[in-house]
C-alpha cells in the first residue's frame, strides 16, 4: 500500500503536486472520484480543496484501509478548509506553495516509532490514573529518557495544573484540534514542559478530539520520544480500541474497595480479552481491607504494581507542588519500581 493519490481537476494542483512528488521519486495518480483498486492502495490521499471532486472521498472506505489524507489549498487556510478536513478526517492542511516543503515530508515514509507507548486507564473514577500517569512520567524523564505525557480524556483539564503548566506557552489539544489537525513537523516541540517531561494537555474550555487525530499525534510523538505516557480516560474503553492498540502497555486502575472492584469487575466483563502487555495497578485506600493480589485474581489480570492513598499526596497536589515535587513513598516506590520494569522490558509480561 505504497500509492500516491491526488484528488484533483485542477491543472496547476497537479502540476505542482507531480513536481513535488519527482523530488520524493514518487508517481502520482490524479482521479476525479475513487475507485476501489485506488482505495486499497492509497497511502496518501491529496485532496485539492478547490476542486469538485473534493465531495467524491468515501471516508468510511479510507479509514478501513489506514489511509492517509491531507487538504491542499493554494489560499490561507479558513473555516471551509477546517470544515473539509474534519469531514474527511484529514490530519493536514498544506498551503501551496509556501508549504512544499511540509508536503514533500508528507510524501517520503513516516520516521519509525522508536517510543514506548504506555497507557494508563481507569477502570473506576477516582482511580488515580492522572496521577499516577504524571508521576511515572516524571520518573523516566529523571532517568534521561525523553518522555512526553498527554491527556486522552476530553472530560477533563486537570492535568495541566497537576503538573503546574497551565500558564506556560505551548500547544494544547485546542490549538490541534482548530488547525485541523498537526501539520506534519515534529508536535514535541512546541508543547509546554516541566523540567523532566514535555505535556500535551487541555484547557478549562472543553475541546473534544475525535480518536483519528489522537492516533495521530500519537504516532508523531512516538517518533521523537523515548516513552509517550497516554493519561487515558475511562471513555477510551468503549471508544478508543484503535488508540490502545498502539500501545506496548496498558495499566488498567482501581481502588481496593468492594464497590470499586464490583464495578471494576462488570467494566472488564465487557472488555475484550486482556493481552499479556496489559496489567492492573491497585489503589489503596483506607479502611478497605481487599488484598490488591486478590483483585488481580478477581479481575483475571496480573498485577503490576500498588499504591496507597495519602493524604500528604492530595496535600502536595493541592498546593500546586507539580508532579516534579511530590515526594511521598507508596507512590514514589510504585511508579519508580514500575518506571524501571519498563525501561528493562518495554513490552511487559509480568512486573
Amino acid at each position: 500500500m505504497n500509492q500516491l493519490v491526488l484528488l484533483s481537476s485542477d491543472e496547476e494542483t497537479i502540476a505542482e503536486v507531480k513536481t513535488i512528488a519527482a523530488v520524493a521519486q514518487l508517481p502520482v495518480r490524479v482521479m476525479e472520484r475513487l475507485d476501489e483498486s485506488s482505495i486499497t492502495t492509497c497511502r496518501l490521499l491529496l485532496v485539492d480543496s478547490s476542486s469538485d471532486t473534493a465531495g467524491n472521498v468515501d471516508i468510511e472506505q479510507l479509514k478501513a484501509c489506514g489511509t492517509d489524507i491531507a487538504v491542499l489549498t493554494w489560499s490561507t487556510p479558513g473555516p471551509p478548509h477546517w470544515n473539509l478536513a474534519s469531514r474527511i478526517s484529514a490530519s493536514t492542511i498544506v498551503q501551496l506553495p509556501n508549504e512544499r516543503n511540509l508536503l514533500l515530508g508528507l510524501l517520503v515514509n513516516e520516521p519509525e516509532v522508536q517510543a514506548t507507548i504506555v497507557a494508563l486507564v481507569p477502570l473506576v473514577p477516582g482511580s488515580g490514573a492522572s496521577i499516577f500517569s504524571g508521576i511515572l512520567s516524571h520518573h523516566l524523564g529523571s532517568a534521561g529518557f525523553s518522555t512526553c505525557l498527554v491527556d486522552c480524556d476530553d472530560q477533563s483539564s486537570g492535568l495541566q495544573l497537576l503538573a503546574g503548566i497551565e500558564k506556560h506557552p505551548g500547544t494544547r489539544w485546542k490549538d490541534i484540534v482548530r488547525s485541523a489537525g498537526i501539520k506534519g513537523n515534529s508536535v514535541l516541540t512546541s508543547l509546554p514542559s516541566t523540567d523532566t517531561f514535555a505535556v500535551l494537555s487541555h484547557t478549562q474550555e472543553f475541546t473534544e478530539v475525535n480518536i483519528d487525530t489522537m492516533c495521530a499525534v500519537t504516532r508523531n510523538l512516538a517518533a521523537d520520544c523515548e516513552f509517550v505516557i497516554l493519561d487515558a480516560g475511562a471513555q477510551l474503553l468503549h471508544s478508543g480500541h484503535q488508540l490502545l492498540n498502539q500501545a506496548d502497555a496498558i495499566c488498567y486502575i482501581t481502588t481496593n474497595s468492594i464497590p470499586a472492584v464490583a464495578t471494576a469487575l462488570k467494566t472488564r466483563s465487557r472488555m475484550r480479552s486482556v493481552e499479556q502487555k496489559h496489567g492492573l495497578i491497585v489503589r489503596q485506600t483506607p479502611g478497605c481491607v481487599l488484598d490488591p493480589m486478590t483483585v488481580a485474581e478477581t479481575l483475571d489480570m496480573p498485577l503490576w504494581s500498588t499504591f496507597a492513598t495519602s493524604t500528604r499526596l492530595v496535600e502536595q497536589l493541592e498546593q500546586g507542588l507539580g508532579f516534579n515535587a511530590i515526594n511521598v513513598a507508596g507512590i514514589t516506590r510504585a511508579t519508580a519500581h514500575l518506571a524501571g520494569h519498563l525501561i528493562e522490558q518495554p513490552h511487559l509480561h509480568a512486573v
